[in-house]
């Protein structure tokens, strides 16, 4: 895989964890929010954002304007998805958004030597 493929599929998975963790923050804050999710999405979202936190720095450094684009245009289509209520929609946007960043980073996985976006440890954190 080229290296600009590689860097294609870095870009998709971190623009759609950048719009999965919106989506968490919609589910913690609704009253509907609890059981072991409680417990566990604050530390999985804590554990995201420190993965995510260098790639994202350089990304914004390089590319500000596209990037917030990009995460808008993405976050807008999310917006037209409606699920039974607002919680339940989110939750299953988070999970989809994550599940597809995930197939974005497994397209990377059989390269050589290429570690993005930290990928090994954040590709560990989205098999769970």
């Amino acid at each position: 895989m080229s290296n600009v493929r590689k860097t294609i599929h870095g870009v998709r998975a971190l623009v759609k964890i950048f719009s999965a963790l919106t989506d968490m923050d919609d589910v913690i804050h609704n009253d509907k929010f609890g059981f072991n999710l409680k417990k566990d999405l604050p530390v999985f979202q804590e554990e995201l954002e420190k993965l995510t936190y260098e790639t994202s720095k350089q990304l914004v450094k390089s590319s500000e304007d596209v990037l917030t684009t990009m995460i808008k245009n993405f976050d807008n289509f999310s917006k037209s998805v409606y699920i039974k209520n607002s919680y339940i929609t989110s939750v299953n946007l988070f999970l989809a958004k994550l599940e597809s960043a995930k197939g974005d980073l497994e397209k990377m996985q059989n390269t050589s030597g290429f570690n993005y976006l930290g990928y090994d440890t954040l590709h560990e954190l989205l098999k769970v």
